[in-house]
């Protein structure tokens, strides 16, 4: 299959998630809705942004920068609803006497849930959404494999395009996993988690291009590494939200100050529980970076 085909069916099959999820997002009927919907949505700006290559440069800017214009708009409803369902799970943390105090927090961001939702409901509903999609399905229909619009690769072998594209994207990893220790500061850490995703988006969209085995092994590595990655940054943001939290609210009476003490002692939690990850970082990057793991990776995708 030609580059250009086989990336039109990986979008059109982003594009279909997306529709069959917004109005679930709309009579916000489950957090899963916008949870897909926001999955389909980076993995398109990925497209977009890792496999290029096939696109003239002014198309690919113009759609990353509307699709970027979406995920962001669903940032904050999301980040609620995360906050939200861990709402047992922050509560379980802390000592028994802040379990209670703390339900004030939650309170007000339910409240806030409901306006960032409100706010989203309307963007989907927008000129400027509708118009973007139109546009976009328009394209995925008409001009993705037109010449006048692509770039020579689109004719190009699928394997023979992506190939050099997932062991670039490894090289990154390697280069910028290689550079931390227990002294680096945390947005190298960071960089890394996004790195990573953008190459575990490259392998499971083809995935289906390699040997089973070899690619489901070099996969399972990078998820571990993965796993651990997404803790650290959840840690970090959590307490970054909790402590913006606390610089929003002034203390008025009693209640208050039950309240503060508790998201005071959550952030100590969570900051405990960011380092310990952070210890365990260089053990799952030894596995992922191992000779034996990056060797099933060259024969994959070495030409």
């Amino acid at each position: 299959m030609t580059a250009g085909i086989a990336i039109k069916l990986i979008l059109e099959l982003f594009i279909k998630i997306m529709q069959q999820n917004e109005q679930g997002i709309i009579d916000d009927l489950d957090t899963e809705y916008l949870h897909d919907f926001r999955v389909a949505v980076r993995r398109t700006r990925a497209v977009l942004s890792q496999l290029q290559i096939i696109f003239q440069p002014a198309t690919a800017k113009k759609f990353k920068k509307d699709f970027s214009f979406i995920g962001k708009q669903s940032n904050q409803l999301r980040d609620l609803d995360v906050y939200l369902l861990n709402e047992q799970t922050y509560k379980n943390m802390l000592p028994v006497q802040f379990r209670k105090t703390i339900s004030e927090l939650f309170d007000q961001l339910k409240e806030e849930r409901q306006s960032a939702y409100q706010d989203f409901a309307a963007v989907l509903n927008s000129d400027r959404y509708k118009k973007i999609m139109i546009n976009w399905i328009h394209f995925l229909n008409t001009k993705i494999i037109d010449i006048k619009t692509a770039t020579k690769a689109v004719g190009q072998p699928v394997v023979l395009v992506v190939k050099p594209i997932i062991l670039n994207q490894l090289e990154i990893v390697l280069n910028l996993g290689n550079q931390i220790n227990e002294e680096t500061e945390d947005k190298k850490v960071h960089d890394l988690r996004l790195e990573c995703k953008k190459l575990r988006y490259l392998l499971e969209f083809f995935a289906s291009l390699f040997p089973k085995k070899r690619m489901d092994t070099f996969i399972d590595h990078l998820k571990i590494l993965q796993d651990n990655l997404g803790k650290f940054n959840d840690y970090s943001v959590q307490q970054n939200f909790l402590q913006g939290y606390l610089k929003q609210h002034i203390i008025s009476d009693e209640n208050d100050t039950h309240t503060i003490a508790g998201i005071g002692a959550l952030i100590g939690i969570l900051y405990d529980k960011q380092m310990q990850t952070r210890r365990e970082f260089s053990i799952r990057y030894a596995q992922f970076a191992s000779k034996e793991n990056i060797t099933i990776a060259m024969k994959m995708f070495k030409s």
